[in-house]
């Protein structure tokens, strides 16, 4: 098969390129474009918009990769975790980490999620106005602070959300393009290492805990406690618990602030939305065991993935020479994928820009390509969280838009803000309705 490709190589398109990547994959979407190649010097980038090539770049020979400079150069925050690590240091530390993953933690943690927005939406009061994404974020921190440390942000857990928002905070701010220059990628070295020294120190004082009292915690730092034998340096036990903060709890967040927004804007979707949470829950929180009975929550969850995905682009570098297609790519060039292209394109996707929930169900998803929806990568580097995500996303929509119908304020201007995840550059100002 032969793909479309478009030389954009010089300054300028590079330039182009790292001023707003997002607008480039997505004009790439609107053409029709396979492949973009860019190069400023010696440093070639290719973006790849093909779910062709992007299974044989993310599964295929996912071997002959790695992740890339870009997250080599986090390393000052993430460590060695498992966003950084390669090849079989990586491989062993999956296995280490996966049974935080299993069906039985996941049913645990739905009922912390339930609890968790079921005292959110006790707090919001009618006719308030709140920054959504701010509000999701608070809430994700408060899940994912007591899933994995147990610690309580609204509670005695506050020294360690402060500690992992400041992580998060220079995780989010990270370009990867900064690590083709290394004055920039120094500078940004320096602050996260000293952000990361202080976060460690809190982190080893909940580790020193939970060891103290291993029967009292039934969170993911007690299991990673039990999985890792004594021969694990400390040092590596708060790399994987860090990563797996970081990993969470923006793009869950944000994917709640984006469904707010599309289900404001499309109010019959809503309407649908809740008639199925009425049918199913009645006035009941919502449980694990309600998920395969939320069918129509699980599409719109699904298809708020598709048009706004958190981690919106991937980007890996062959070890030897590649054939991209009919392309030869240098070692240690720059690939990059991008799930928010490529979930936009009208050749893979009817009415792309439409937001459609029931383009979900088994009847209309004949034929589409696997890799054209890809919002968790893929293969051996996949998002391990992604059926907790998925878990969490859904009943924390559920059990909110039981009571309450945010209503979109019309005086804002809604602008993407494309970082490591997909935000929104201002916050997102809603008006709270109860039903």
């Amino acid at each position: 098969m032969s793909y479309q490709v478009v030389h954009a190589e010089g300054f300028l398109a590079f330039l182009r390129f790292g001023h707003n990547r997002l607008q480039f994959v997505a004009e790439m979407a609107r053409r029709g474009v396979d492949v973009s190649t860019l190069r400023l010097g010696s440093k070639r980038i290719y973006v790849i918009n093909h779910p062709d090539l992007i299974r044989d770049v993310l599964v295929t020979h996912e071997a002959g990769f790695t992740k890339g400079a870009g997250l080599q150069a986090m390393k000052p925050i993430l460590g060695e975790g498992l966003l950084t690590s390669e090849g079989e240091h990586h491989t062993s530390q999956r296995r280490l980490v996966q049974p935080a993953f299993q069906h039985e933690r996941i049913a645990s943690a739905a009922t912390t999620v339930v609890q968790c927005a079921a005292a959110l939406r006790q707090r919001w009061a009618d006719g308030q106005q709140i920054a959504m994404d701010q509000e999701m974020m608070q809430l994700s921190l408060r899940i994912l602070g007591l899933t994995l440390f147990g610690a309580d942000s609204d509670g005695s857990g506050k020294e360690v959300s402060q500690a992992l928002t400041l992580a998060y905070s220079v995780f989010t701010g990270f370009n990867p393009l900064i690590a083709l220059f290394a004055p920039a990628r120094k500078r940004f070295e320096r602050k996260a290492a000293v952000v990361r020294g202080q976060v460690d120190q809190v982190l080893t004082k909940v580790i020193e805990e939970h060891r103290r009292n291993p029967g009292v915690y039934s969170d993911v730092l007690s299991m990673l406690l039990e999985s890792f034998d004594n021969s694990v340096p400390e040092q590596q036990l708060c790399d994987e618990a860090l990563t797996l903060f970081l990993a969470g709890y923006g793009t869950t967040s944000i994917a709640l602030t984006w469904a707010w927004f599309l289900l404001a804007q499309h109010p019959e979707v809503a309407r649908s939305m809740r008639a199925e949470l009425d049918a199913v829950l009645g006035e009941s929180l919502p449980t694990f065991e309600h998920l395969p009975q939320l069918e129509y929550t699980g599409c719109v969850y699904r298809e708020v993935l598709r048009l706004y995905p958190p981690a919106w682009m991937i980007a890996r570098e062959p070890i030897a020479p590649y054939m991209l297609g009919e392309i030869q790519i240098p070692a240690g060039s720059m690939i990059t994928m991008s799930s928010y292209a490529t979930q936009r394109d009208s050749r893979f996707w009817q009415k792309p820009e439409a937001f459609d929930p029931e383009r979900w169900q088994p009847s209309r998803q004949q034929g589409r390509p696997q890799f054209a929806f890809f919002p968790f990568g893929a293969a051996s580097r996949s998002c391990m969280g992604e059926h907790f995500a998925i878990m969490q996303g859904v009943l924390a929509l559920a059990t909110l838009a039981q009571q309450w119908n945010p209503v979109l304020r019309e005086d804002q201007n809604v602008e993407l803000r494309p970082q490591i995840t997909l935000r929104p550059k201002e916050s997102i100002r809603f008006t709270l309705q109860r039903r």
